[in-house]
């Protein structure tokens, strides 16, 4: 007996080389209109791509409306999250801190005063993006 090739499993190669090809394609090109529509950059290219403001929603709860927050803020914050609050947005502190973010009560009067409230996850939120850029990430014991 001598080797032969069967034609149906040459081409069977082939049709399935041309199918993982045409998948390829299909992904590389879902993520490029997935950037362009919604600008969802692919994880490989956060750092080529900065994006200027991050959407969050499953940090502050799903019955808050989602907060928009710089990427940059937000890239530290979820870490710092977990550790001050495991993710907890009705954590209560020692010193009566509260949320995921753990913000001090002495800041309740110059949240209202900024139209934000200091029982609302999403204006906690808002408020630790000013007290970053003010402040950088110390006020955060969690930060290092």
């Amino acid at each position: 007996m001598h080797n032969q090739r069967d034609p149906f499993t040459v081409a069977e190669a082939s049709q399935r080389a041309i199918n993982v090809l045409v998948v390829g394609f299909i992904f590389v090109m879902l993520a490029f209109l997935c950037q362009i529509v919604y600008g969802v950059r692919p994880a490989y290219g956060a750092e080529l791509y900065p994006r200027e403001s991050c959407t969050l929603q499953w940090v502050i709860g799903l019955d808050q409306a989602p907060v928009e927050v710089p990427c940059t803020f937000a890239k530290v914050a979820i870490s710092i999250v977990q550790c001050e609050s495991g993710y907890d947005p009705s954590a209560i502190g020692d010193a009566g801190e509260r949320g995921s973010l753990q913000i001090h009560p002495i800041h309740r009067k110059p949240m209202a005063e900024a139209g934000l409230r200091f029982g609302w996850e999403r204006d906690r939120w808002l408020w630790a993006v000013r007290l970053w850029r003010q402040h950088g990430f110390k006020p955060w014991s969690c930060y290092e």
